[in-house]
């Protein structure tokens, strides 16, 4: 009984009918009560009609099949309340090897099961991560790939447009249509050139730009995504010129961040509530944008701070990446990057 009793471990016994004819302290005191009102109780006086039921079936197996049974399974502690327990149950036999009940003991193991569920997601957003990393270097691999029949498309234009021009036969309107190709297949070029760009790993370049040039070319990155939506972008940016010297790639990769974002917030509202704002301060001192959408704004109970935390997410789809990044390429540039919610 002294051993039991400095055991780290609840202990206990009962009889054929269920009753507990033994507990030791740590068992009682988990239970919330002395060991001398344990004695005689059965789970269904102690327990959660659902947990106690479970009990009464492992104890019922150990009886028909004579065997110990270890498994994981969850408890109730008065203190505590729901945990994780790791149970081993062995028959209780008598001086003639008759079994007269059931003994077991058992251990908190809530932490562990916590951790080897973190362990297990923060696998998952790893994998997940690098899926977008193998994601990016396919970007631009067909982003080089499709390079080649664009030239193709524009070099025949040009031909089609020199071999028919000054034929009066022609309709003008052909002339037109050529013209149009060509612009067309340069802005696909354009897009490529940019999304190549995009996903090229490289280390930050600081040159000096215009700002609002930044926002625009972000916003045609991620402007074929808007109108397949329904989504209007207003654009709200100062007449005179904004010059910064940053990497302009890395900043376009955190506008195009924030629009997604705000695209997503935005899906399936009303068409006149679907619309994203980007606005910037006209400070000569102080840049600022600001990317504001009309979105059912946060979960209750949730800090905006937290929206920057690596693998923090309020979409069933995210990876807790874009946002964490974003703070991380701002931060290098001397700035800060934080959210405000929506109200209601």
């Amino acid at each position: 009984r002294s051993l039991v009793e400095t055991l780290p471990l609840c202990v206990f016994r009962k009889d054929l009918q269920g009753r507990i004819t033994f507990c030791n302290s740590r068992m009682a005191e988990l239970l919330g009560l002395p060991p001398e009102e344990v004695v005689g109780k059965t789970d269904f006086d102690l327990y959660p009609e659902e947990l106690a039921a479970k009990y009464q079936a492992d104890d019922q197996r150990v009886l028909e099949t004579g065997t110990l049974v270890e498994l994981e399974e969850r408890h109730f502690s008065e203190e505590q309340g729901p945990l994780w327990v790791r149970v081993i149950k062995t028959p209780l036999c008598d001086s003639q090897g008759n079994v007269i009940g059931v003994q077991g003991v058992f251990w908190d193991i809530t932490e562990q099961i916590r951790t080897q569920e973190e362990l297990q997601e923060r696998e998952e957003q790893l994998a997940h991560a690098g899926r977008l990393a193998t994601l990016g270097e396919l970007v631009a691999g067909v982003a080089h790939e499709m390079a080649q029949p664009l030239a193709a498309i524009a070099n025949f234009a040009g031909a089609c447009t020199t071999l028919l021009t000054g034929k009066p036969q022609l309709p003008e309107d052909v002339m037109i249509w050529l013209s149009r190709i060509s612009e067309e297949v340069q802005r696909a070029g354009t897009i490529l050139a940019r999304l190549r760009t995009f996903a090229r790993r490289t280390s930050p370049r600081l040159t000096l730009h215009d700002l609002r040039d930044v926002v625009r070319q972000a916003a045609e990155l991620v402007g074929f995504e808007l109108r397949r939506r329904g989504i209007t972008l207003d654009l709200q940016l100062p007449k005179r010129k904004q010059p910064v010297v940053v990497d302009a790639v890395q900043l376009q990769q955190v506008v195009v961040n924030l629009l997604q974002n705000a695209c997503d917030a935005a899906q399936g509202l009303e068409p006149s509530r679907c619309r994203i704002q980007v606005s910037m301060s006209d400070d000569p001192d102080v840049v600022q944008v600001s990317v504001a959408d009309a979105g059912r704004g946060l979960p209750p109970n949730t800090d905006p701070a937290q929206l920057f935390e690596t693998f923090f997410t309020t979409k069933p789809t995210g990876t807790g990446m874009g946002l964490a990044i974003s703070r991380r390429i701002i931060e290098s540039h001397g700035g800060r990057i934080w959210a405000l919610a929506n109200e209601g």
